[in-house]
């Protein structure tokens, strides 16, 4: 089942003043050691955006951790009773039961409506559903929030073949390549969007 540096503060150095008299130079006294703020630990919003940065450079090696690691980052936002109901709503998900399912994680966005990943989650039960208007809606305002998201950017490429929208569908997938350039299946999705987009090959 839908995305951003801290600068770290330079200590003062405390220098001294050179006072030139008559026929006498003297040094002031040194000033007291500029207080030093303890480092401020960056927010996770920070950190996913960091991750998703570092994603747009990786090779393939490096690609797939950076992926997992910002996919665990948008759900450590999500709250016990939130995980739940998008456990609930997997389950209703798997017996094609779609209306228990979006029901489950609407509710889930109506305790957190401020993590987009959960918009994600939704979009991905409508797509399942066959609510491609619905799923582009949702996915839209998860890539408002977080647009390195790029599963959000997949899921959306595939709402718009649904929607028979190839020129939207193929938008969406350059972003998805500048966010993940090394993401398996991007020649096969591409060729897939083309497809569409200019028909068939003579």
């Amino acid at each position: 089942m839908m995305n951003r540096l801290m600068t770290k503060r330079r200590g003062l150095s405390a220098c001294a003043v050179l006072l030139c008299g008559v026929g006498v130079v003297s040094a002031a006294p040194l000033a007291p050691a500029a207080h030093v703020l303890p480092h401020k630990a960056q927010t996770r919003a920070e950190r996913l955006h960091a991750v998703e940065g570092q994603l747009t450079k990786a090779g393939s090696a490096q690609a797939a951790s950076l992926r997992e690691k910002a996919e665990a980052l948008r759900l450590s936002g999500l709250k016990g009773g939130t995980r739940l109901l998008l456990a609930e709503a997997e389950t209703a998900l798997e017996k094609h039961d779609f209306q228990s399912a979006e029901r489950n994680v609407t509710t889930a966005l109506s305790l957190q409506d401020d993590q987009p990943v959960l918009r994600r989650q939704r979009a991905g039960v409508r797509l399942a559903a066959g609510d491609f208007d619905g799923a582009v809606e949702d996915l839209g305002v998860c890539l408002n929030a977080d647009d390195g998201d790029t599963s959000a950017w997949n899921m959306l490429i595939d709402a718009e073949l649904q929607r028979h929208q190839p020129t939207k569908a193929w938008d969406a997938l350059q972003s998805l390549k500048l966010h993940d350039p090394t993401m398996p299946g991007l020649d096969k999705l591409q060729e897939t969007v083309l497809k569409q987009r200019d028909g068939q090959p003579d």
